[in-house]
């Protein structure tokens, strides 16, 4: 009442002046914190420095955070994961290093009609035609496992690689977490280490304003990001 932030009428109190502004900034405050002290060594680890400054700003959107150890595998191949993306109506991925994985799973997020958009870092794109492109030994080749493999490859990658592809867009620079995937029902990003080693963890969300904060974050990238063409 003497800062002038509550007011009272008859019986009843009410937020006055400032006193929405300062509510309303707090609840960003008391998000952001109870986020970070959820998994404080996971935050403190990991660097944010590619999110734009306004989305970092909200990062308390993210709601209750999932951290997901990663190993080896690429995150939206394990088990459950895969499931929901599969069964999704729409799938927005960034990936800012190349996996054998993703032109198979793109060739079947198509077969099966669902809406998707696919941002690669220009590295990962170049190293993905690289791969592509060069000559294997002949001696592998003979071997007729790896051939068949290869070739399967080969014309799966082809179709990321299409110059006409309007769902694949080149991002021209490195700053960009590890990876983004979002689906109808979950948002998941992999930030990369302070320290510069392979991310371990990953993030996943399955909270409403952690959908809409990831799909925005995928459109910043996607703005900026020319499509192959």
């Amino acid at each position: 009442m003497k800062t002038g932030l509550m007011a009272k009428e008859g019986d009843t109190y009410r937020l006055s002046g400032m006193g929405p502004v300062v509510v309303a900034n707090m609840e960003r405050l008391l998000g952001t914190l109870e986020l970070y002290e959820e998994n404080m060594d996971y935050w403190k680890n990991h660097d944010l420095s590619s999110l734009p400054p306004y989305l970092k700003e909200r990062i308390h959107e993210l709601g209750s955070c999932r951290i997901v150890p990663l190993k080896k595998e690429n995150i939206m191949l394990r088990s459950g994961f895969l499931n929901e993306v599969l069964n999704s109506s729409k799938v927005l991925l960034l990936a800012s290093v190349f996996h054998s994985d993703i032109p198979f799973l793109y060739s079947e997020l198509l077969g099966r009609g669902i809406d998707t958009n696919i941002i690669i870092t220009e590295t990962a794109f170049k190293s993905m035609q690289k791969e592509l492109l060069e000559e294997k030994d002949v001696i592998e080749l003979k071997n007729p496992l790896f051939g068949k493999l290869f070739e399967e490859y080969r014309k799966e990658a082809g179709k990321l690689l299409n110059s006409e592809n309007p769902d694949v867009f080149i991002y021209p620079g490195n700053e960009v977490p590890a990876s983004i995937l979002l689906t109808d029902t979950f948002f998941s990003i992999i930030f990369y280490e302070k320290n510069g080693n392979i991310p371990r963890q990953g993030i996943c969300s399955w909270d409403p304003g952690a959908l809409s904060w990831g799909e925005e974050l995928f459109m910043y990238y996607k703005c900026n990001s020319p499509n192959q063409k």
